[in-house]
C-alpha cells in the first residue's frame, strides 16, 4: 500500500483478475523512484526490501520492516513517529476530556446518566470475566 499510495496507481494493474494475479506471480515491482524521483534514496531502499521477489530477501519481520520506516522518518523529516503518535494520542484525549467537561457543565443530569451507564457495563463486564475463570 505504501508503494501505491507514493506512486498514486496500482502496483499490479490489469483488465482481468487473471492478468493481475499473473502479474503477481511474476513479481516484477518497478522501483518507486521511476514514478517519483523525489522520494527519499532511503526509503525507496526500504521498499525495494519490503516489495522483494525473493521472500528471504524481504524483511523478516513486520517490526523490521517498520523499524526501518521509522529510521527513514526520523533521517528525512527529523520525527520519532512513536513520539509523534505517542504526542497525539495524548492531545486526543485530553480534547474529548474537555469536551466532555463542557457537555456535563451543559448538561449535568445528562452526564451522570451516561456515567451510570458505563459503571453499570464495567461491572456486568467483571462479572461475566470472573465466571470465566477456572
Amino acid at each position: 500500500m505504501i508503494w501505491e499510495t507514493l506512486a498514486g496507481q496500482r502496483l499490479f494493474d490489469g483488465a482481468t483478475d487473471v492478468e493481475i494475479f499473473k502479474k503477481i506471480r511474476a513479481c516484477q515491482v518497478p522501483p518507486i523512484a521511476e514514478r517519483r524521483p523525489d522520494i527519499p534514496p532511503a526509503l525507496a531502499a526500504v521498499l525495494d526490501v519490503a516489495l522483494a521477489a525473493e521472500p528471504a530477501n524481504r524483511f523478516a519481520t513486520a517490526t523490521e520492516f517498520a523499524s526501518a520506516l521509522s529510521q527513514v522518518m526520523k533521517l528525512a523529516v527529523g520525527v520519532d513517529p512513536a513520539t509523534a503518535l505517542g504526542t497525539a494520542v495524548r492531545e486526543a484525549r485530553v480534547r474529548a476530556r474537555r469536551v466532555t467537561a463542557t457537555r456535563c457543565r451543559r448538561s449535568p443530569a445528562r452526564c451522570a446518566r451516561s456515567a451510570a451507564i458505563r459503571s453499570s457495563s464495567r461491572s456486568r463486564s467483571r462479572i461475566s470475566m470472573s465466571s470465566r475463570l477456572p
